[in-house]
Order: C-alpha cells, then sequence, then structure tokens
C-alpha cells in the first residue's frame, strides 16, 4: 500500500522500518488530528499495532480504514489476520467477507415481461358531504366603558376531521365542524364618537364603523351653567 505524500506518513514509515513504533504511531497520529477520516493513516496505524500485538487497537484501526475507504481490500485483509491471531477464523472470514471485491454484484437476466390486460379501474363515488348547518350571527355587542371597547361576536372555527375508507368500489369521507366564539379588546382613540360606532358581519368577517368627532358633536356637550 503506498502513502499519500504527505511527509509524516513517510516518516512514520522510516520509523516503523527501525522499530520505533511510538514514533511512528506519533506521526499518524498528527495525520489523523488534523484528517480524521484518512484512511491510508488508520490502515498505517493498525499494521504498527499489529507488530506490537496490540490486537484490540489493530483491529479497531483497520475497521476504521475501511469504513473511510471501503474499496481498501488490504483493511479487510488485516482484520482478518488479526482474528487469525486470535484464532477466530470464522470471524477472520467474516471481514473478508466484507471485501466489496469478494462479493461482486450478479446481474439477474432480464425476462420479458408479460402483457397483461391492465386491470379495470374501481369506480368512483362522489363522496357524501354532512355538516351542521352555520348558526346566524348574533347581533354584534359594543361595550360601552371606557377607555377599552369590547366587540364580540360569535366566529366560527371550523375544525375538520377527515376519514377516509375505500374499496374496489366505494369511497366513503367524513368531515366533522365545531364553531366557537370570538372576543377582542381595543382601546379607542379620543377623538371617536362613541355614540355612533356600528357593527355588522358580511360573509363571515366582523366590520367595526368607528366615526370621528365632528365640531357639532363637540359642540353638543357645551353647556350654559347660569350663575346665581
Amino acid at each position: 500500500l503506498s502513502f499519500s505524500a504527505d511527509p509524516r506518513m513517510e516518516q512514520g514509515a522510516r520509523f516503523e522500518a527501525k522499530g520505533d513504533f511510538e514514533m511512528a504511531l506519533g506521526e499518524y497520529r498528527a495525520v489523523l488530528a488534523e484528517n480524521p477520516k484518512s484512511a491510508e493513516a488508520y490502515f498505517a496505524a493498525a499494521q504498527v499495532r499489529m507488530k506490537m500485538k496490540d490486537y484490540s487497537g489493530a483491529l479497531a484501526n483497520f475497521r476504521l480504514a475501511y469504513k473511510f475507504e471501503p474499496t481498501m481490500s488490504a483493511a479487510y485483509e488485516g482484520a482478518a489476520k488479526v482474528y487469525e491471531a486470535l484464532g477466530q477464523k470464522s470471524k477472520a472470514e467474516a471481514e473478508r467477507a466484507k471485501d466489496p471485491k469478494n462479493n461482486p454484484v450478479v446481474e439477474a437476466p432480464i425476462e420479458a415481461a408479460a402483457v397483461a390486460e391492465p386491470a379495470p379501474e374501481p369506480a368512483k363515488a362522489e363522496p357524501a358531504k354532512v355538516a351542521e348547518p352555520k348558526p346566524e350571527p348574533k347581533p354584534v355587542e359594543v361595550a360601552k366603558p371606557e377607555p377599552a371597547k369590547v366587540a364580540e361576536a360569535p366566529k366560527p372555527v371550523e375544525k375538520k376531521q377527515e376519514h377516509k375508507e375505500e374499496d374496489e368500489k366505494q369511497v366513503y369521507l367524513r368531515r366533522e365542524f365545531n364553531y366557537t366564539s370570538y372576543e377582542q379588546t381595543y382601546t379607542l382613540p379620543e377623538d371617536v364618537n362613541k355614540e355612533k360606532i356600528a357593527a355588522k358581519v358580511v360573509d363571515g368577517v366582523l366590520h367595526i364603523e368607528l366615526p370621528k368627532k365632528t365640531q357639532e358633536d363637540e359642540l353638543k356637550k357645551q353647556r350654559n351653567i347660569a350663575i346665581d
């Protein structure tokens, strides 16, 4: 297995050749610190650990090597040799079986598909719709206390629950609705004529008219106080 151009990989190989395994592992760890997915560094470290008889560490490194490089056959073989060194031949064969080159994909011959008549489509039925009639809108109430005004009106809030069942001939559709009320409090401007506030509901939308005070409205509030 040839290493990449990283000088630390080459230096690690030189330390390994001299039998200085700890120094070799130090070089490979430095590579992995910068590139945690370097399959070459994991494989080189695994080989060093095999020579140190650190079988658990070697197995872990071989597996990381083929995890990040699934086509690295040497890593599968290295993991198999670890199990062989431990006397576990069945696990060694299992590691070799993971190698893609030992599991060629066999393409099944394509057979001419028999031409069959299309199945008739099931009859479609219009879904039955049943719903409670919407309540007539009640008169809108506008409260008088200052400074806030309260507008109340029933507001239909539609909650749908659908249940659909199908068979070959029929389709069932069920919907459920319910309604609730609406209440909102507003703070009115000072120039609103509170006596002429009007509200109405049109197509489910609440409209509130807030007319401004006119000069005539202000004059009506003026009073002449007699002095005894």
